[in-house]
């Protein structure tokens, strides 16, 4: 818990942050998050390096008014257990999303993303981008890019603007 921000460079099993501000993370091998949380907004910047293991984030993750999530692996695949949510604040639209894993994409039941007013970008690597029918992804006016190279599983693919 720090009452700023948090810059980190690390190699853990499992990670719990709280900031008041920005939080950026470099792991260096895949991590199990448990949950990241800025109390006062600020951008989400998480990184895992050099392991083929499966980098799990357990937690939900929130910014507010127009800060960025970025959440990718270098190698390894990425499972996204909880919501992640860019919400927007006075006149500022919600921040982008960017959910990366470089050998594929996991999307649980609960894994909804939702950015009010900003970019969604999902991308499965050389992998398979996975989700359920339970999962939303809502860009409101904002745009949606999912790529993969792999074998898509996509229960329903709705688009709506808010």
């Amino acid at each position: 818990v720090t009452g700023g921000g948090a810059t980190l460079a690390l190699d853990a099993d499992e990670l719990r942050l709280v900031a008041r501000n920005d939080i950026v993370v470099r792991e260096r091998d895949s991590v199990t998050v448990e949950s990241i949380s800025t109390t006062a907004g600020g951008r989400v910047d998480f990184r895992a390096g050099g392991s083929a293991d499966t980098t799990t984030v357990l937690g939900s993750v929130r910014t507010i008014a127009g800060h960025d999530v970025s959440i990718v692996t270098d190698s390894g695949a990425l499972r996204l257990e909880q919501a992640i949510t860019a919400l927007a604040f006075g006149a500022a639209r919600g921040g982008d999303i960017t959910i990366r894993g470089a050998a594929g994409l996991e999307l649980g039941a609960e894994a909804d993303l939702t950015s009010e007013g900003g970019n969604i970008t999902l991308s499965a690597g050389t992998g398979s981008l996975v989700m359920t029918a339970e999962t939303y992804v809502r860009a409101g006016t904002g745009l949606l890019d999912v790529s993969a190279e792999g074998n898509d599983k996509f229960p329903l693919v709705a688009a709506k603007t808010y």
